[in-house]
């Protein structure tokens, strides 16, 4: 059960890289074509005006801030995924550790028969451990 819960938890993370790394390529490519039509743009205009190579300079840095804003937050959004992850996995494995309910009453059921004396004995915890479907330590 644990292999299982340890290979969904994978899965789950490699599904978050997964969209990160796409919607980073997304980003990157948006920012490329943005930069290219901007300058496009500025070089039409430089037909009509004086442009400056320092002026489409400072236009391509101004995009390119805008866009590692964008970066930053989809970062985080990543991390927050992750962290909400890792935090329901803990949660489920913490829950995991209580027995049934069935085999709660059997080994409470054994212990308030035996108060006098409520360690079993080796046979009598095999005996309840096979009862409870868990193992003989557990008991």
């Amino acid at each position: 059960e644990a292999t299982i819960e340890h290979s969904d938890y994978r899965n789950k993370l490699s599904q978050i890289r997964n969209i990160y790394h796409q919607e980073l390529e997304k980003y990157d490519q948006a920012c490329n074509e943005f930069t290219t039509h901007v300058m496009n743009l500025l070089r039409e205009q430089s037909r009509t005006r004086p442009i400056t190579p320092k002026e489409i300079e400072r236009m391509v840095q101004i995009i390119h801030k805008k866009f590692n804003s964008i970066q930053v937050q989809l970062k985080q959004s990543t991390c927050e995924a992750v962290m909400i992850l890792r935090s329901r996995f803990l949660d489920a494995r913490r829950k995991r550790r209580n027995f049934s309910k069935q085999a709660s009453e059997i080994l409470n059921e054994y212990f308030y028969s035996h108060l006098s004396n409520p360690y079993p004995s080796e046979e009598a915890k095999e005996e309840l451990a096979k009862k409870c479907n868990i193992t003989v330590s557990q008991v």
